[in-house]
């Protein structure tokens, strides 16, 4: 038991010194965002280890967001879809602007999280999505012929692979195509959309 005790948290340590290293100088190091900040913890702006909020994301430490989104309509919608949920409700609770990006569940040990500032400039997308593609939609390739089919919780792509998310039904969610750990591709997503390669691994066009 102690062993893998043990193996579990040095686990969690080298995930954190993974994250980290590409999280740190990023859009996402929320240490150059906000002023007054005293902590040199990176991770506790999104996570904690105790006393977290595990519905929205993986040991989740940010405060949820209140807002009640509009969301993209059309007719050629064939998935269900209601208010954001989950992963990409953790992303709005950010981006929607109404809850500051250093507003936390649990305060950094180390020090403080800073004057309480909210989003601001091309990352701040408001409570208004229905000019943005939508999120905690289901996949719904069995009812459209333009999506590519679906194997279990993935799509494969002539040149990537696609996560969705929950499970039947799967849902397209905004680290469906953002990944948050990895400022790489600008604006944190999983591959470049050269020649719409991103699009074309779910769109049949």
């Amino acid at each position: 038991m102690k062993k893998s005790l043990l193996l579990v948290i040095a686990m969690l340590l080298i995930a954190g010194v993974a994250f980290g290293a590409t999280i740190v100088s990023s859009k996402h190091d929320m240490r150059s965002y906000v002023s007054g900040e005293t902590t040199t913890q990176v991770c506790v702006f999104c996570h904690v280890p105790h006393n977290a909020n595990t519905s929205l994301g993986p040991l989740w430490n940010h405060t949820d967001t209140a807002a009640t989104f509009g969301v993209y309509t059309s007719s050629t919608l064939n998935g269900a879809m209601g208010q954001p949920a989950g992963v990409s409700r953790a992303c709005l609770s950010c981006h929607d602007g109404t809850v500051a990006v250093n507003s936390l569940i649990q305060a950094p040990k180390d020090g403080t999280a800073g004057t309480l500032i909210s989003i601001s400039g091309a990352a701040l997308l408001g409570t208004d999505l229905s000019n943005d593609h939508p999120v905690s939609i289901t996949y719904r390739d069995d009812l459209d012929t333009g999506l590519r089919a679906k194997t279990t919780s993935t799509v494969a792509g002539p040149s990537w692979t696609a996560q969705l998310y929950g499970s039947t039904p799967y849902t397209v969610e905004c680290a469906s195509c953002h990944a948050v750990h990895d400022p790489t591709v600008t604006p944190f997503l999983r591959i470049a959309n050269t020649n719409s390669q991103m699009c074309t691994t779910c769109h049949l066009k």
